[in-house]
């Protein structure tokens, strides 16, 4: 009985097993099934996508362009600039902030002119030596094919192939290399189907060089050449372009740097100016109170002097060439007054401090000789 049921529970525990194995193995199924509908989702418009930029930007992307430009600053950016820096001394800003932002601006520029200096010197002049060799070894690889005796060795011909193969290379690399297949046509610069063949061990030499003979004798080597001579043509285009993005980044570094000095001396000559402006209220109250305290300190004195000073308007005196003094020298130190202008208040300031002090100590000294006199008299009366 036991047996029995033992058995009947491990068949259906078998049964659901199985069952469990089966709905998950299902569900397995969908998520890859969904997986494989959200990869197509974001693939395939993301090919669609990818197709697209090179439909629209392929041709631009592999047709050969003179270089205009390096670092960010193209020949029209610079002339720009140029045009704008004719006069670098003037419109300088006036503010502490904007001429730091203005430095910070010259010395990024001077950087990248200095950059499109650097970058501009490749004059590609290896470059068309190159050219020139390689037509030359073409031509002369061509002409020793077409005079060659078919019937000869076999080595003659490989060699002259070689020859040929590895000087015309030289013009299909440059095509790949620069990006000219806009400008030249690379069809001159695959191998001939003779040769390739000959490579190949397809065709025999005798065969390859019989029809190497056939298929330039109806063709020339007209269109290689002309090919060449458009490569060359393109590397002098260039180095032209370099010449001229040099000497114009030249000419703006130039002006930089006209203009980066006289920021920097502006700069200097506005900072004491900042530096007193933000200080101003704190040179008012030490004016101020020094002021009070000239007039406090007269009361350490005795009743007769403190008589004397505030009759004889010392006192005042006293306080009003200190403040100007001081206001004159916070004026000269901040470039505000000029060197003729703070000479001629300093002279008229002494002017008047020695005049005021001399004429009223004579004015004293005269009216105490009179009043001296007075007593005399009297006292000769008497």
């Amino acid at each position: 009985m036991d047996a029995q049921n033992h058995q009947a529970t491990t068949s259906v525990f078998t049964r659901t097993s199985a069952w469990v194995a089966e709905r998950v193995g299902e569900g397995m199924i969908h998520i890859r099934q969904a997986n494989n509908h959200l990869e197509d989702a974001v693939v395939i418009p993301s090919i669609i996508a990818m197709c697209s930029l090179v439909v629209i930007l392929g041709p631009r992307a592999v047709t050969a362009q003179i270089p205009v430009g390096y670092a960010g600053y193209d020949s029209a950016q610079i002339t720009l600039r140029l045009s704008e820096l004719s006069k670098p001394t003037e419109n300088i800003p006036q503010t502490e902030p904007l001429l730091n932002r203005e430095l910070e601006k010259l010395d990024s520029e001077t950087i990248s002119a200095t950059q499109v200096i650097a970058q501009s010197q490749r004059d590609y002049k290896i470059k068309i030596d190159q050219v020139d060799k390689a037509k030359l070894e073409t031509q002369t690889a061509i002409k020793k094919l077409v005079s060659l005796d078919c019937s000869a060795k076999s080595s003659d011909f490989e060699a002259a192939s070689r020859s040929f193969d590895r000087s015309q290379a030289v013009g299909y690399t440059m095509i790949n290399d620069y990006g000219l297949k806009d400008v030249v046509d690379i069809t001159p610069f695959y191998t001939p189907a003779p040769i390739s063949a000959f490579f190949d061990g397809k065709l025999s030499a005798v065969s390859a060089c019989s029809q190497f003979k056939e298929l330039y004798d109806a063709k020339g080597q007209g269109e290689l050449s002309a090919a060449f001579d458009k490569i060359r043509s393109w590397f002098e285009d260039a180095t032209r372009a370099n010449v001229e993005l040099r000497d114009k980044a030249t000419q703006l570094l130039t002006a930089l740097k006209q203009r980066r000095a006289a920021v920097l001396e502006k700069l200097a000559s506005s900072t004491p100016q900042q530096e007193i402006s933000s200080r101003l209220s704190m040179i008012v109250l030490i004016l101020g109170g020094f002021s009070v305290a000239a007039i406090l300190a007269v009361r350490l004195f005795a009743s007769d002097i403190q008589m004397e000073w505030v009759a004889s308007g010392q006192l005042i005196q006293f306080v009003t060439v200190s403040i100007l003094l001081g206001v004159i020298l916070i004026l000269g130190l901040s470039n505000i007054l000029k060197e003729n202008t703070l000479g001629t208040l300093l002279g008229g300031v002494a002017g008047y401090v020695l005049a005021q002090g001399v004429g009223k100590s004579a004015a004293r000294e005269a009216s105490r000789g009179r009043g001296r006199d007075g007593d005399g008299a009297s006292g000769a009366a008497v």
